[in-house]
């Protein structure tokens, strides 16, 4: 396991539901995302954080992981249940590598995220870990939905932060109020 003593490490859980191949299986995650503060405004660093949060909590927890080959993908945008479209299967060692770069992109104006540890039911447990710069084979660059600081996970959701009242705090900036002694 890494240990920083610089750096706050934020443990989430969610369940979804995988489908590879021929097979649907639910499968339980846990998360842990390490992160280093670059500012020192705690608004910045909680903001962060509630960004993170109502991703997981909204977006991946009881939503549906499938690769955009699957032929089931045709099916599934019917359903009420969020879409997870991925380049590859999902498997654990991916899926933690494209969440490094989406939660790097949700939160890199307020820290850096020194790395993504995750683990699942599926995938018995085995712990996989994405830091920056990690070699996963795959073309991650480009204009996809985990390179994106939006709530996106492949299905085109256009919902912003601000639609969903996740602002940036104002920048100080004084305002002159005409007043004074009326005699």
């Amino acid at each position: 396991m890494l240990n920083d003593v610089d750096n706050i490490v934020w443990p989430c859980e969610f369940a979804c539901t995988l489908i590879t191949e021929n097979l649907v299986l639910p499968n339980y995650y846990t998360i842990r995302v390490s992160v280093e503060p670059n500012n020192p405004k705690v608004s910045d660093i909680n903001l962060g954080f509630k960004k993170i949060k109502f991703f997981i909590t909204n977006y991946l927890h009881n939503a549906i992981l499938i690769n955009q080959e699957n032929p089931m993908i045709d099916i599934l945008p019917s359903l009420d249940t969020n879409l997870v479209v991925l380049p590859v299967e999902p498997f654990d060692f991916f899926l933690v590598n494209i969440l490094y770069l989406k939660l790097t992109a949700i939160t890199e104006k307020y820290f850096d995220i020194s790395y993504i540890a995750i683990e699942s039911s599926v995938g018995d447990n085995a712990q996989y870990i994405a830091t920056l710069g990690n070699d996963v084979e795959l073309d991650l660059d480009g204009n996809f939905w985990w390179n994106q600081d939006s709530v996106n996970t492949g299905t085109s959701d256009t919902t912003s932060w601000e639609e969903l009242n996740f602002k940036d705090s104002p920048k100080f900036s004084p305002t002159v109020i005409q007043g004074g002694l009326s005699g």
